[in-house]
């Protein structure tokens, strides 16, 4: 398990697997994504994830606002049944409208199908006012306890981790906040140049003091 893996001081490897577009092309037209092209897509990552230790996979909602896409949810299923992989799921709460029934409801269908990695990620833009609730206010909702008859939070059950981005102002406060928020690991993006990186652990570590 992913969880149990951490700590070992071992370097994982999460395999990202994009979703598949909701609509093909199709002789100039588009066409709904048949159950084949999903399927084949699914052949692939078992063949790059089978028989390797260490590796999970990560699926991640996408907001890039040009193609619609599969649900993460649904494909993060799939891929943990062909695989047999644990999967590594990220949220990005600010794109979902604000309601908690909506947003309990979901993390609750998470755990139900035996996911309990959950990268949170926010907004790509500081500057802009999403729709849902700002990332920290979000993990705190999750540490909230559920209602009768358990009385748990969802918390308790989950392993939430966040993002990093090595070359963003003023990121070992973020990772602070973070930190102290619950999150217990963080990923990143590619990384091509490693000072930035050192920097950020540094400087992280020192605020950690």
């Amino acid at each position: 398990m992913f969880r149990d893996f951490l700590p070992a001081n071992e370097m994982p490897v999460i395999f990202e697997a994009a979703q598949p577009d909701r609509f093909v092309e199709n002789n100039g037209s588009a066409r709904p994504t048949a159950y084949d092209d999903v399927h084949r897509v699914l052949d692939a990552i078992y063949t790059a994830v089978n028989g390797k230790s260490h590796v999970y996979v990560g699926v991640a909602e996408v907001h890039d606002g040009t193609k619609e896409k599969m649900p993460a949810l649904p494909y993060a299923l799939w891929i943990k049944g062909r695989t047999e992989k644990d999967i590594v799921l990220y949220r990005a709460p600010p794109y979902f409208p604000k309601g908690w029934c909506e947003q309990e409801g979901y993390v609750k269908t998470v755990l139900a199908n035996g996911i309990s990695n959950l990268i949170i990620a926010g907004g790509r833009d500081s500057t802009v006012q999403y729709p849902g609730y700002p990332l920290l206010e979000f993990v705190e909702r999750l540490k909230t306890p559920m209602r009768k008859p358990d009385n748990t939070s969802m918390w308790d059950q989950l392993f939430v981790g966040g993002i990093t981005i090595p070359t963003r102002q003023n990121e070992p406060r973020r990772l602070v906040e973070k930190t102290r928020a619950g999150m217990s690991y963080f990923r990143s993006q590619q990384i091509f140049d490693a000072v930035p990186v050192n920097r950020v652990l540094e400087d992280y570590w020192l605020q950690c003091q």
